[in-house]
């Protein structure tokens, strides 16, 4: 609405990725160094005070020289509150100056858990762009924030037993110690997969602050992926993983090309932590999404055929036109064009056309190859290939070599060869690049455990599954009941329909009184209009 739009102020009050990470940063500082937070939030109010009793002193005395008559100079109680309120006045500048400086302190010393914030905000625009995925993937703020805040009271409870273990060890014999290792190996063969995870972090709490801060990343992240792969389809497992991991390389990539922050510990992180080192710019990503772009030129007509038509004449007009048919059978035309808009486009693809024209029998063979990934891996730039890449090192009109060998590539720079030749095993390739880049826990989405999405949930935070035909959980919950439990005489089941809703309602108020009894609401979707009643009893 164009002409409603003009006539009325519009305030975006969608989160962007700055604020989102002050928040974070906020939330982690208040976790690890609660006096640290807790100092600044004193000074910052300090300082809005005292700034604010300056303002007033100000107004105060401008207006004692308005309301004041005859001359200024016999107005005792005037010049009395002038010179009070200049000595006030310069008191509190000198606060406010203090106040200045250990803001600045104070800042500098939460720029240790920038990354870690870095990383906690990136996460949560990759859960919200999923739902563009799908409708059905809808995140809230809150969720992550109290996530997030359980990862980091984790590592903080992880510290304090590391504490507590050294100080006991040091009082206990060797026997006695050795004793305690085979009840922590109990437990943690006994444990569910979420508390396995979080029992980990506490070995590597022995070494620096550097890679405390890399295991609290690595932490948020395996422990967001593995609770948001829970709400997706088996379908968009995948997508998801491979979204994540490309979101992490290009803000790693933006960092790296920006201050003096490229070498922070969340890229420390991705070299160390990670199996590969990958630089991805924003556009070979773009190039993998959209490939080439087709230009019209102002009369309407396509490029490629008026090149054809001036091409059709004269012994070097068939060698270019030449040059724009596909040199193999197996690469269609338009994949040919494709090869040659990238070849043109991106920097490092430079010399691709020829590379092919003057290999085409390796080329053939990746062309029929069923593993196109591995066969580009074992390119190797031979003798010949070297001498051949010097002769061929010609000068092109935009300035850039005609040097291209597969074997010069990164991983994500042969993940568009295979998307752009041979599509069929671009899922195979992105599985295996993400299994690279991130480990092979990124691309085995956990297996269902419900003792594991129990640990996750709370009683304001209720399971909802979303069921295929002919599937029921009851059974599953019945038997994680009676492993809590001891029994499953604490689990109702209510199966919604007509007249069902008052008894639901009942069901769950008296088990709010009772305090620990579980209520299976099923056949939600015949109830569609006490869902919104659920959800205020729920709140």
């Amino acid at each position: 609405l164009p002409e409603l739009c003009i006539k009325v102020c519009v305030l975006n009050f969608i989160i962007t990725f700055e604020g989102l990470t002050d928040q974070v940063l906020s939330n982690i500082v208040h976790h690890e160094k609660p006096e640290l937070e807790d100092e600044r939030v004193q000074m910052l109010q300090s300082l809005v005070r005292d700034r604010s009793q300056l303002l007033e002193l100000e107004n105060r005395s401008l207006d004692l020289l308005h309301s004041s008559s005859g001359n200024i100079l016999d107005d005792e109680q005037l010049i009395t509150t002038l010179d009070n309120s200049k000595n006030i006045s310069s008191v509190i500048k000198k606060q406010v100056a203090e106040a200045e400086v250990t803001e600045q302190r104070l800042e500098q010393s939460r720029k240790a858990y920038l990354p870690i914030a870095e990383r906690g905000a990136l996460l949560y625009f990759v859960a919200e762009d999923l739902a563009s995925v799908d409708i059905t993937y809808q995140f809230s703020l809150h969720w992550f924030i109290q996530l997030f805040s359980k990862c980091l009271s984790t590592q903080q409870g992880t510290r304090k037993d590391l504490q507590s273990i050294r100080a006991a060890e040091e009082q206990e014999r060797p026997s006695s110690s050795g004793k305690s290792r085979i009840r922590d190996a109990q437990s943690f063969a006994s444990a569910s997969a979420s508390s396995r995870h979080r029992m980990e972090a506490k070995y590597v709490l022995e070494q620096n602050q550097e890679s405390y801060h890399q295991t609290i990343i690595e932490l948020v992240t395996e422990s967001f992926y593995r609770v948001v792969c829970y709400a997706l389809f088996a379908r968009h497992q995948l997508l998801f993983s491979f979204y994540l991991t490309m979101r992490i390389l290009l803000h790693k990539s933006e960092t790296s090309n920006g201050s003096d922050q490229s070498e922070s510990s969340e890229t420390q992180f991705s070299q160390s932590k990670q199996k590969m080192d990958v630089n991805v710019s924003v556009e070979e990503f773009d190039w993998l999404l959209h490939g080439q772009m087709h230009t019209i030129d102002e009369d309407g007509g396509d490029d490629d055929e008026t090149e054809k038509g001036s091409l059709a004449t004269g012994s070097m007009g068939q060698l270019m036109d030449a040059g724009k048919r596909s040199p193999l059978k197996s690469i269609s035309q338009s994949a040919w064009e494709e090869c040659l808009a990238l070849s043109d486009g991106i920097p490092c693809f430079a010399g691709f056309r020829n590379h092919v024209i003057h290999h085409i029998d390796e080329w053939k063979m990746f062309m029929e190859h069923p593993d196109p990934t591995s066969f580009l891996n074992t390119m190797k730039v031979s003798v010949e290939d070297k001498n051949e890449l010097r002769r061929l090192s010609i000068i092109d009109e935009v300035g850039a070599s005609n040097t291209f060998h597969p074997a010069n590539l990164t991983i994500f720079q042969k993940l568009i060869l295979i998307k752009l030749l041979r599509p069929i095993f671009f899922v195979t390739a992105a599985r295996a690049f993400v299994s690279q880049v991130m480990g092979e826990k990124f691309v085995s989405p956990p297996i269902f455990d419900l003792q594991d999405i129990y640990d996750e949930s709370s009683c304001r935070s209720p399971l909802m599954f979303i069921l295929s035909p002919g599937s029921d959980p009851s059974s599953q919950l019945r038997r994680l009941a009676t492993e809590v439990r001891g029994s499953a005489l604490h689990l109702e089941i209510i199966s919604l329909g007509k007249g069902q809703e008052r008894k639901a309602q009942e069901a769950i108020a008296k088990a709010y009184q009772q305090k620990g009894k579980w209520i299976l609401l099923q056949n939600c979707h015949l109830a569609t209009s006490f869902m919104p009643k659920l959800d205020e009893i729920t709140r």
